[in-house]
């Protein structure tokens, strides 16, 4: 039997079914047909998430995200250019021992 792939939104939205209490635990796991352990682990990673949100740690910025992708596309335009370079002195290299093979 293949496994589900649960989006953040619907693991969400389980722990905060079981944080409420109207249900059981195991209620809502037969609900979803999860195991407990997977619910728990789901509850602590939710529990870690928003503690690192509540102690100041701040997710970067658009603008930030915007510049680190600048960064990287600028990184990417010189590896293609390096690449290119590196191939034509590759070809320049061997055509010219090719030249020399002939006159020794």
């Amino acid at each position: 039997m293949k496994r589900r792939k649960w989006s953040a939104e619907e693991k969400m939205n389980i722990v905060i079914e079981g944080l409420k209490g109207e249900q059981s635990v195991a209620e809502i796991c037969r609900q979803h047909n999860i195991s407990q352990i997977l619910y728990y682990r789901w509850k602590d990673e939710f529990i870690q998430g928003g503690m690192g949100a509540l102690s100041g740690k701040q997710r970067k910025t658009a603008k930030e995200d915007a510049a680190v992708q600048a960064k990287l596309d600028e990184y990417e335009k010189l590896i293609g250019k390096l690449t290119v370079k590196i191939s034509t002195l590759k070809k320049r290299s061997t055509s010219e021992q090719g030249a020399l093979g002939m006159y020794l």
